[in-house]
């Protein structure tokens, strides 16, 4: 959408089906822009910048090679695109109508995604594009507008829905100080370098849909989930070790909203502690085709709850000590730890939509892990001792 129609934010200036938004993903995957002209015309295209790319009966294509500030925004882009946000801008000149001391101007954002929970504002920006500025300038920009960008995105979706805005910068051999992050973060402007943007790549490219639970648990932590307030199931509660723990069954896709993984690889050192493997693709599309053939996994998925959890007792075995009654789930983003079972969880949220397959959870409550190294080395060793080494490890036999 150009600055002449900055009056108004419109579908037109949206992909919003499902043929759109691939036709766009096709077009940003590309690493040059084409264009169809008049051999006559080819010379003033060269001037420019465009070279020669192929003879077609009616014309010669051009193409000329795309901005490293536009390579990145269609990084990010093409990320949102695969975790599924149903409503992803069009092309590089997307601006937002806003109302800026008493004026009403284009805001140009460089990347944005909207979803039934959230809306993603991002402004992507290189080394190159940004000269003489400071890396923080653009986080200072961002803060300034986010009211004025909420109001105009709010006024358009029309609805009382109260989606979580998350404001990005996503930087690209940019040189940040620690002293500029930690500015950032207390704005809640989150910053994506390339290690960042390389993590969600893998992820999204891996997982899908499903990652975006993930995605928006990263930059949300803590925040409540509207949609998830007061459900419950029913869980027996127990001593572990000397440990609360509880144990229940739940719709797969349920828990997965909740859920983070800590993964070992790419968030270094942010992601620490870390203690699970990245996704094993054909191991998650395995786990999904025998989960739609009728299979199920009678051992338990192991989390960790993060915050205190409502318990009502309804009875009690005395000899074992084991209570009965409603475990109410955390209703927060990034409550609920995956410790062991990310690929069965994460193979079940695969399922075809309206298909959410039931599974066995054991919860603890408000685990760390040990700090000797042993840890993570008996977890990475091998797959199928991962489980026998944390528990042995953890229980400390």
């Amino acid at each position: 959408m150009g600055t002449n129609q900055s009056e108004k934010l419109s579908n037109a200036s949206f992909a919003a089906t499902r043929s759109e938004r691939i036709s766009e993903y096709k077009n940003r995957r590309q690493a040059f822009d084409y264009e169809k002209v008049p051999a006559p015309s080819v010379d003033d295209f060269k001037a420019k910048g465009w070279e020669f790319d192929k003879a077609l009966k009616t014309g010669i294509r051009l193409r000329r090679p795309k901005s490293n500030v536009e390579m990145l925004e269609n990084r990010f882009w093409s990320v949102l695109y695969l975790l599924g946000f149903e409503q992803l801008n069009v092309g590089h000149e997307f601006v937002v109508p806003i109302d800026a001391d008493g004026d009403r101007i284009a805001k140009k954002i460089s990347v944005l995604g909207i979803d039934e929970d959230t809306i993603v504002v991002a402004d992507c920006q290189t080394a190159e594009s940004l000269r003489r500025k400071s890396a923080f300038s653009l986080v200072a920009d961002l803060d300034t507008h986010k009211r004025a960008i909420a109001n105009t995105l709010r006024k358009f979706l029309g609805d009382g829905s109260g989606r979580k805005i998350i404001w990005c910068v996503v930087t690209s051999q940019v040189r940040w100080l620690e002293g500029d992050l930690a500015k950032a973060k207390e704005k809640q402007v989150h910053v994506l370098r390339e290690q960042e943007l390389r993590y969600f790549q893998e992820i999204a490219k891996t997982l899908g849909r499903a990652a975006k639970h993930q995605f928006v648990a990263e930059f949300l932590s803590g925040q409540k989930i509207p949609a998830l307030a007061n459900r419950y199931v029913s869980a027996s509660r127990f001593k572990l070790g000397g440990r609360t723990a509880y144990a229940f069954t739940v719709p797969a896709k349920e828990l997965l909203r909740r859920a983070f993984v800590n993964h070992r690889d790419l968030r270094d050192p942010s992601g620490a502690p870390s203690y699970q493997r990245l996704i094993d693709s054909k191991r998650i599309k395995a786990i999904a085709s025998f989960l739609s053939k009728g299979g199920y996994f009678a051992n338990s998925i192991i989390v960790s709850f993060h915050i205190p959890v409502r318990f009502d007792q309804g009875s009690r075995d005395d000899e074992s000590d084991v209570r009965f009654g409603k475990l109410y789930l955390p209703e927060s983003y990034k409550t609920c730890w995956v410790i062991d079972g990310q690929h069965r969880l994460y193979g079940a949220s695969l399922m075809e939509e309206g298909i959410d397959p039931i599974i066995p959870v054991v919860a603890l409550r408000s685990f760390q892990p040990p700090k000797r190294p042993s840890f993570s080395q008996l977890s990475i060793r091998n797959k199928s001792r991962c489980s026998r080494g944390f528990w042995t490890n953890w229980m400390g036999n």
